[in-house]
């Protein structure tokens, strides 16, 4: 089988011309964030003896982030690792880092990554992997470690708009906001549908405070939305919302939330997510939508107990708490709870000291039971960012220790939490209505 050179220079063992245009076109789909990233479960049949092609669908399995899509991921590597006998030390290296993330060793593959791009700092499929397992280990808490990888490869990759959407958002999460919006602009003065430079724009203008300048913005942005990957399009429409929420727009809030954030794909976890982390925040605005509740409860009820991340593990424990499925939420903190007894570098750096007790705090604030949550939360308030996500997602959960603690009729300490969490910038009619609690 011969041996191919990529556009950008990498060499690539494949079974023909028409392989390797596959391994091109999932690179420009995956970096473009665009609804034909689907197309490689068909092309790993057409192309089974190629084994980047079996190692990038055995990776669009993985990131359904959901425990049946882990295991059909695993005869696609099976099938990579069979093909690797003449392929090079980079294609070997990227499917060893994808059996990592297949087993949930996050950190593993992490670094595996970040060693293959330190000489092949021109594959931005490692890259894009990379910044996925940071949200996996907690983006903000990795805010550096990403940006120290981002900028080993800024001179080998230009201009190019899906690295330099990578670059912004790395600067966002190492609160660089004027570097990250500079970054951002440059990849949409090339590709103005670019998601994830959209995405980082929509971060740091809520965590500068530039609310109306962000809902003119996402308004501007969201038509590209409906023509991206599901996922980033519900994504996006939540940041949207966001915005409206930071403006009391309950009616803008709840048409985004029904027409672009759910019941598009009510079975993809992203979709699940994004649903469960504007709703929390609605319940905590005073402003339920009961129906959306159950409905997005009876989607993501299969997949409490699989404790892929913590951060999943817990919008799952308040969602079934707050729709009163009390014997699945103590499923979901008894086996949160196994995960932490494990001995492997996850459990020790991640479900022992924050994830277990995260997913029951996630479970009490879920039934209403302010002082117990914060009683599992006080202790480890500033490890929150490393049950993954981002820090605009993690935000959520600051916010509900700073309501649990209202709550409770700790007001003053309330108070000063929401100074503490609160970006700096003038209060919004949302800060007055949370801060109102506290009168």
């Amino acid at each position: 089988m011969p041996e191919y050179q990529t556009q950008r220079g990498l060499s690539v063992w494949a079974e023909s011309l028409d392989a390797l245009a596959a391994i091109e076109r999932f690179e420009v789909n995956m970096l473009g964030l665009t609804p034909q990233l689907v197309d490689i479960f068909t092309e790993a049949k057409q192309f089974p003896e190629t084994p980047l092609i079996q190692a990038y669908a055995a990776l669009g399995m993985l990131y359904a982030q959901a425990a049946p899509q882990v295991e059909e991921a695993k005869p696609f590597l099976v099938q990579a690792r069979r093909c690797l006998y003449g392929a090079s030390a980079r294609e070997i290296l990227f499917v060893e880092s994808i059996e990592h993330f297949q087993l949930s060793e996050y950190n593993a593959a992490l670094e595996k990554l970040e060693a293959l791009t330190i000489d092949h700092p021109r594959d931005l499929v490692a890259a894009k992997v990379s910044e996925f397992l940071y949200y996996c280990f907690g983006q903000h808490y990795c805010g550096e470690r990403f940006l120290w990888h981002m900028m080993r490869l800024r001179e080998a990759n230009g201009d190019h708009p899906g690295f330099l959407s990578m670059l912004s958002f790395a600067f966002e999460l190492s609160a660089r906001y004027e570097e990250a919006r500079a970054a951002a602009e440059r990849s949409l003065e090339q590709d103005p549908s670019q998601p994830w430079s959209h995405h980082t724009l929509a971060h740091v203008l809520i965590r500068t405070g530039k609310i109306e300048e962000g809902v003119r913005e996402m308004e501007r942005f969201a038509p590209f939305w409906k023509n991206s990957l599901r996922g980033i399009h519900a994504h996006n429409a939540w940041h949207q919302a966001l915005f409206y929420l930071e403006e009391t727009d309950w009616a803008a809030n709840d048409r985004v939330l029904r027409q672009d954030i759910w019941g598009l794909s009510p079975g993809d976890v992203g979709e699940q997510i994004d649903a469960i982390a504007l709703l929390w925040r609605m319940d905590m605005a005073g402003q339920s939508a009961d129906d959306v509740w159950a409905e997005v409860a009876a989607k993501c009820a299969p997949h409490a107990g699989e404790c892929l991340i913590p951060f999943l593990e817990g919008h799952y424990a308040y969602t079934l708490a707050r729709t009163g499925q009390s014997d699945a939420v103590e499923f979901a903190i008894a086996r949160a709870r196994e995960r932490a007894a494990q001995d492997d570098y996850e459990a020790r750096e991640i479900w022992l000291p924050v994830g277990a007790d995260f997913v029951e705090a996630c479970g009490h604030w879920g039934r209403g039971d302010a002082a117990r949550a914060v009683s599992l939360i006080e202790p480890i308030a500033t490890l929150l960012p490393r049950v993954g996500g981002s820090d605009a997602q993690d935000d959520l959960f600051r916010l509900a220790h700073f309501n649990a603690l209202a709550e409770s009729g700790r007001k003053a300490e309330a108070l000063a939490f929401y100074d503490l969490i609160a970006p700096a910038k003038a209060r919004t009619p949302l800060d007055g209505l949370m801060l109102a609690k506290c009168n």
